[in-house]
């Protein structure tokens, strides 16, 4: 990974073992990466829109999945508060969607999150 730091900053860190495995290899990293002077980019695969039964099966599902989410990070390391997330609405549908993180006081990242099926 120090080789990779040269050049690359940020690194994705998945919270939830990656799509199609039932492991997760980055569990218990996120010290030796930051280090290395990693920034991080919190990944989280969800539930599979396939085995949603309707909107309400799918809105109680994201919900819990958001939590588990934050569970985890927390559990990693990573301090996330919902407060610091801003969504102009939302999130309902597929595709992509501006997120606004309060980093610091006067700090902000605009992220792009992408909601899709899984492959």
């Amino acid at each position: 990974m120090a080789t990779l730091r040269k050049q690359f900053t940020f690194v994705g860190f998945w919270l939830s073992p990656p799509p199609r495995e039932t492991t997760n290899s980055w569990t218990g990293k996120r010290e030796k990466l930051a280090a290395q002077e990693y920034g991080f980019v919190l990944l989280y695969a969800g539930r599979p829109e396939s085995s949603l039964k309707n909107a309400q099966a799918g809105s109680a599902a994201g919900e819990a999945d958001a939590k588990k989410a934050a569970e985890l990070a927390k559990k990693e390391g990573f301090g996330i508060d919902k407060r610091q997330v801003q969504l102009p609405e939302p999130i309902k549908t597929l595709g992509d969607f501006p997120v606004t993180v309060k980093v610091f006081r006067d700090v902000v990242a605009q992220i792009q999150v992408h909601i899709s099926k899984e492959a």
